[in-house]
């Protein structure tokens, strides 16, 4: 899914590098998960933040993740 999502990220975002994936162990969550694969990426982007933002949120959308559940709500 980072890969996927990553790709994505390109079409937003100029310059975009990223690091190396990071596997890291579920904290506050209520049901038992696996680790999580997390990455960070930084690049230069001209559109509004709330546009990214909803953009972001669609890709994550795309890929099945449940913000509410994810965040422990």
């Amino acid at each position: 899914h980072l890969e996927r999502a990553i790709a994505r990220l390109a079409a937003l975002i100029g310059d975009l590098r990223r690091s190396r994936f990071s596997e890291t162990a579920p904290v506050g969550v209520p049901d038992e998960q696996p680790p999580y694969l997390n990455a960070v990426v930084v690049g230069t982007c001209a559109l509004p933040a709330r546009v990214l933002l909803d953009r972001l949120l669609a890709i994550e959308q795309d890929a099945g993740v449940d913000i509410l559940h994810a965040c422990g709500g």
